[in-house]
């Protein structure tokens, strides 16, 4: 029994059929707002897939961590078989967890997949859940995904009617589900270590270096950004961070452009080694045709880093136009080149964008403040 005055332990169950290493911001974000939960006092479980090679749960993490075999090959993307086998095994392994452990809440990332296991829990189990809206599971953020997000629709309704809570990571992804869905959405932004991505002062003799992280996936349009990339004056290296199905498309498109001596892939890093890349750099770019509240965006702005974006929802509300930021318009090559030409060019201008855009983070974004907002959903 606990004693008068004493904090209840908040016994939370997270799903995500993507967490590092597997996935991309959803899975980063997940991997976050569990630490932060156990910061918060929480007893916390994840369940997830099984990345290759990693065991089914490990003791090192503050939270329990449920890998679950789904036949996954790639760390980088998961198809819709991969989504599918996912959804059965869980829901052969729900169950068993929780006869096992007593929850008193459980956040769904993703309205679909994961959301479908909502009324499991509630009317199975008598634990109410909150569905974190992302990106892709809104209709008419992934034009590829329309036809099944009409072909589902009754049942995403159903998911939301009989949530504690639906949250989306942004005013613009909010907007978005508004326009097809009536459920009201709240809004809790993602937040960021920004202890951990601390700027350090650049070296004055170091090679101009432009980042990308990020999938190679359309959504992120790195071609746009070689081909933007092939046009920029000076002396400047371009790497690219991450992996995906158009990885072999864009080395053929580097040959294709004739920049292969300013391009450098280094497919996935590690959580430490992306540190490094981040406070290594001159700038940071993301051409993305959508986002929710991008992480990279954040960790980039955290490590002090100016940040040159597309302008779309989810990342507008981040940047204020060269004040922490550039942004340019959605598939504009040429004022993607100015943007990186000026920046390269004005020292000052990447030092004003790259102590403010910090500031902004720091004052505004965190994991923990991310916590709080849901454990206040499930207080109330």
């Amino acid at each position: 029994m606990t004693k008068q005055g004493e904090k209840k332990l908040v016994k939370l169950l997270l799903i995500n059929y993507e967490f590092p290493p597997l996935g991309g911001g959803a899975a980063t974000a997940t991997r976050e707002l569990a630490e932060s939960l156990c910061r918060q006092g929480c007893a916390v479980s994840v369940v997830t897939s099984k990345a290759k090679g990693e065991d089914d749960s490990r003791s090192d993490t503050p939270y329990k961590l449920h890998r679950l075999w789904t036949g996954r090959r790639r760390a980088e993307s998961c198809s819709l078989f991969e989504m599918a086998m996912f959804v059965i095994v869980c829901s052969l392994y729900l169950p068993y967890l929780l006869l096992r452990e007593r929850f008193d809440g459980a956040v769904l990332f993703f309205g679909l997949p994961c959301g479908w296991f909502g009324p499991l829990l509630k009317f199975g189990f008598g634990v109410p859940y909150v569905v974190s809206l992302r990106g892709g599971d809104v209709p008419g953020n992934e034009p590829s995904l329309n036809q099944i997000h009409h072909l589902l629709s009754p049942a995403r309704r159903l998911i939301y009617q009989h949530s504690k809570c639906v949250t989306a990571n942004s005013e613009g992804l909010k907007s978005k589900s508004l326009l097809v869905d009536s459920h009201p959405v709240t809004v809790i932004p993602n937040g960021v270590d920004c202890d951990r991505f601390t700027p350090i002062p650049p070296d004055s003799e170091s090679e101009n270096r432009i980042l990308f992280v990020g999938r190679l996936v359309e959504q992120k349009n790195v071609p746009g950004l070689l081909k933007a990339f092939a046009r920029v004056g000076g002396k400047a290296k371009l790497d690219i961070i991450g992996d995906g199905p158009l990885r072999l498309e864009l080395h053929q498109l580097v040959k294709e452009l004739q920049i292969e001596e300013k391009v450098d892939f280094h497919g996935w890093v590690s959580r430490d080694e992306i540190t490094d890349y981040y406070l290594s750099a001159t700038m940071l770019v993301l051409p993305s045709r959508y986002e929710g509240m991008s992480n990279v965006l954040l960790e980039g702005m955290a490590a002090g880093l100016p940040c040159i974006v597309t302008d779309v929802e989810g990342t507008r509300e981040l940047i204020d136009h060269e004040r922490n930021g550039l942004l340019v318009g959605l598939g504009d090559e040429e004022g993607l080149v100015r943007a990186m030409d000026r920046l390269l060019e004005d020292r000052d201008m990447r030092h004003k964008l790259g102590t403010n855009a910090r500031s902004h983070v720091v004052e505004n974004f965190s994991w923990d403040k991310a916590a709080r907002s849901h454990l206040s959903i499930f207080e109330s």
